[in-house]
């Protein structure tokens, strides 16, 4: 048993240092995509205004409202990693 438990650590060592060196070496961003659809028409809805909202925490009681819109194509897709925290 004491073989196995030393075996079976080992392995969770490894996945373990494995999942921090990725966690603390790739970049993570907040990236918004996705299209805009008119709902009648089903048909992409080319410079909409479309309206993101970050909530720091559940009881922080903060927000951020950041304005974008759409391209010609009704598509959006925003990287948000530039604004503060």
């Amino acid at each position: 048993m004491k073989k196995f438990l030393g075996w079976l650590g080992g392995i969770l060592a490894a996945f373990i240092t494995g999942y921090a060196i990725w966690y603390f070496t790739v970049p993570h961003t907040t990236t918004f995509e996705g299209m805009v659809i008119n709902g009648p028409e089903v048909a992409p809805l080319a410079n909409a205004i479309v309206s993101v909202e970050f909530v720091a925490g559940r009881t922080a009681g903060r927000s951020m409202i950041l304005p974008t819109s759409t391209e010609r194509t009704g598509w959006i897709s925003r990287d948000w990693a530039k604004y503060p925290e």
